[in-house]
């Protein structure tokens, strides 16, 4: 059942930390060996926004599964195809190579790259208290990501310290 985008992905990760928890009743521990897919191509208009709508559902979606603990995500279609109708719009993580223009990053990519720079495995990972609605948050020993899951400006706090404004959808990596 199609919901919403942002609904959509909680109770995809949900499912997740059920699985997760259920392994564990089980009596299998804490093992790796599960794969997940995600299919995140937007149910609603984002409008104009919509390469940063996208990433900014990766982003939640990667910090949801690194949370799990999972080492990493496997990304389908990660080039846009340009032949088909509407399709450069699910935002891949490079445009189509099938034009001379071919092979641009896009905001998609950014998120991937944000999580293998600063978030990879074995990361230490810290709890964050976030204020305001529509954003989250992921901290290691030197880095904090602020991802904004709306489309208009959001003020946040973060620890009761420090205030950042973010842009629609944005999503900021800050020295921490």
């Amino acid at each position: 059942v199609l919901i919403g985008d942002w609904t959509n992905l909680e109770k995809f990760t949900d499912c997740g930390q059920h699985i997760k928890d259920l392994v564990i009743a089980l009596g299998y521990g804490s093992k790796k060996c599960i794969v997940w897919e995600r299919y995140t191509k937007p149910q609603t208009d984002p409008g104009s926004n919509q390469y940063q709508y996208r990433a900014a559902i990766n982003a939640e979606g990667d910090r949801r599964f690194l949370l799990l603990g999972l080492d990493g995500a496997f990304y389908w279609s990660p080039v846009g195809r340009a032949n088909e109708p509407g399709a450069e719009a699910e935002a891949g993580l490079i445009t189509s190579v099938a034009t001379s223009d071919g092979g641009q990053t896009q905001a998609a990519f950014d998120v991937v790259k944000t999580f293998h720079d600063h978030f990879s495995s074995g990361t230490p990972i810290h709890d964050v208290t976030i204020t305001g609605t529509g954003a989250s948050a992921l901290a290691s020993d030197s880095k904090l990501w602020l991802i904004n899951q709306t489309n208009g400006q959001r003020t946040v706090s973060v620890n009761n310290t420090a205030v950042y404004t973010l842009a629609a959808y944005e999503r900021r990596l800050v020295n921490y």
